[in-house]
């Protein structure tokens, strides 16, 4: 069966969740500041990513999502996040497909039928909707949307939706086609 594996990316809190065999799981990759040389930033961004493909274990065929960034953010480290991002992005193609990316606006669409919804909307609709993934932050109830999205595209929904929370829902970058 294919899994479904989905991922919010962070410097900080990286919340990865799969659906494999109609199962949930998740978990959330924190690390720690690096020593602000570039090598130490490559290191922890690159680190990032093998955590996510060793905790994800993915088979061939299974299917990637990754929450792209926000670009409506503001913060003093976008380079590092935007950059990071990407950095991650070409990790994970290097031993897999390259992962599915939908908006933010799109995952929290999904989640509440709303595209504005703050972080806590998305954690209490994940929690209400989908109790068996058992999030344990708003990182890892992300990662479960994100997930969500790519069952629906495929064809494959893990779980039913109203219409009004799938309508319009497209990746702004397409991986496995």
């Amino acid at each position: 069966m294919t899994a479904f594996i989905g991922i919010d990316w962070s410097l900080t809190g990286c919340g990865v969740a799969a659906y494999v065999d109609g199962e949930w799981d998740r978990c959330t990759i924190s690390t720690k500041p690096d020593d602000g040389t570039i090598d130490g930033y490559l290191d922890r961004v690159h680190g990032i990513a093998a955590q996510i493909v060793s905790w994800a274990d993915p088979a061939e065929g299974d299917i990637w999502a990754i929450e792209g960034p926000s670009l409506g953010a503001k913060s003093s480290a976008l380079d590092r996040m935007f950059g990071g991002w990407w950095l991650t992005a070409n990790d994970l193609t290097e031993h897999h497909e390259a992962p599915w990316v939908f908006a933010p606006s799109s995952l929290k669409k999904l989640a509440t039928g709303r595209g504005n919804a703050n972080k806590s909307d998305v954690l209490l609709a994940t929690e209400r909707r989908i109790p068996e993934a058992a999030v344990s932050n708003d990182n890892e109830a992300d990662a479960v949307w994100a997930a969500i999205g790519a069952s629906i595209l495929e064809g494959h929904p893990i779980v039913e939706l109203p219409k009004n929370h799938t309508t319009g829902l497209t990746r702004i970058l397409k991986g496995k086609s």
